[in-house]
């Protein structure tokens, strides 16, 4: 992370906004924010905002001041005021830009601060729905899981190797149902379901339908009696099938720059079954 900020432009030479007005209140905030003066910096966030109602990072600031004075007291209500006070402008943040990680993160810091394990755990799981291909993402959801003992992990599924022999008595031969799938997908398929494209690549709809393929044929096989017990990952492969979970587990576990290129079109339309993957598959009570 500190590599990555280094990396980045310097943010002092970046506008918050091209609204001029907006732009000062802001600068104004950052000074009085680093002096430790949080009244004055909330006050000079709130005049940004309403100078430029879309300026995500005036709201945001200015819970990140509330967290600051609720942090750093040691009076139980005073504390949990402020703390209220910072999801306030956190959801406000979010409402301006409900894809940006950053306010789910902080929110879910003031949450858990005030004992409220649940609702933060939900923050940190919709920071990383917000932007999953940020290392940063992570950060909230990972530290959650050490203070309260959970474990977080997808599934691990792998298709077998070209040297691994198949075994069709625990369902492990029905992987060439994967291989073909995909081959499909390559020659004709992408196209039919990708018009608007004019180069193949590697798609959630791909990988999603050759996964499917794979659990569809292993639930055949159990129903019929063919075989008795899945290969465990197998096993796996099928629940997510069979609970929706296909597209999310591609998306989070599996995902390369084809595959990633899709997921703010899923996410546009199921960003609950996003949230329910987390909550059912990859976080693992302590």
């Amino acid at each position: 992370m500190a590599l990555d900020a280094l990396e980045s432009p310097d943010s002092t030479n970046v506008p918050f906004s091209r609204i001029q007005a907006a732009e000062a209140a802001i600068r104004e905030g950052e000074a009085a924010f680093v002096r430790g003066d949080m009244d004055q910096a909330i006050a000079a966030y709130r005049r940004a905002l309403e100078s430029d109602p879309r300026l995500y990072d005036a709201a945001l600031y200015a819970g990140d001041a509330e967290f600051k004075k609720a942090h750093n007291s040691s009076d139980p209500n005073f504390r949990n005021d402020h703390f209220n006070a910072a999801g306030v402008w956190f959801a406000r943040a979010i409402s301006i830009n409900a894809n940006r990680e950053t306010a789910y993160r902080y929110w879910g810091d003031a949450l858990d601060a005030q004992g409220k394990m649940v609702e933060a755990r939900d923050k940190f799981v919709e920071a990383i729905i917000a932007d999953p291909y940020n290392r940063n993402t992570y950060v909230g959801l990972t530290q959650w899981a050490q203070r309260h003992k959970a474990q977080l992990g997808h599934p691990k599924i792998e298709p077998p190797s070209a040297t691994t022999a198949a075994n069709s008595a625990d369902g492990s031969s029905n992987w060439a149902a994967y291989t073909a799938t995909r081959a499909a997908w390559s020659r004709t398929e992408f196209f039919k379901n990708y018009p608007a494209e004019k180069e193949y690549r590697h798609s959630l709809k791909e990988e999603a339908s050759a996964l499917s393929s794979v659990a569809a044929a292993c639930a055949r096989d159990l129903l019929s009696g063919k075989i008795k017990a899945l290969e465990p990952s197998l096993t796996m492969l099928v629940k997510l099938a069979q609970d929706g979970f296909l597209e999310p587990y591609v998306l989070f576990a599996r995902p390369d720059q084809g595959i990633a290129r899709d997921y703010a079109a899923y996410r546009a339309v199921a960003r609950e079954r996003l949230k329910q993957y987390w909550l059912n598959v990859v976080i693992i009570p302590g």
